[in-house]
């Protein structure tokens, strides 16, 4: 069993691990990206930002990808 820890398990564990130290920041660095850009944006046409989602629009994001992710296009017969 400690030859199937030292193998296998430990370096699979390691291996998801850097990826999640990769993926992780990168995922929450586009989101906020995304969200100051929807802020500039609407400063440049005097309007609300994205303020409908979580507090003070930080779920916007993760609200549209839901929507893109979820959509279901309806093809009529």
């Amino acid at each position: 069993m400690d030859n199937l820890w030292s193998a296998y398990a430990f370096p699979l564990v390691v291996i998801f691990a850097q990826i999640l130290a990769v993926a992780l920041p990168v995922a929450i660095s586009v989101a906020f990206l995304v969200y100051f850009e929807r802020k500039v944006m609407a400063a440049m046409t005097l309007r609300r930002g994205p303020n409908v989602v979580g507090p003070g629009g930080l779920l916007q994001s993760f609200a549209d990808f839901l929507i893109i992710f979820f959509n279901v296009s309806i093809i009529p017969t």
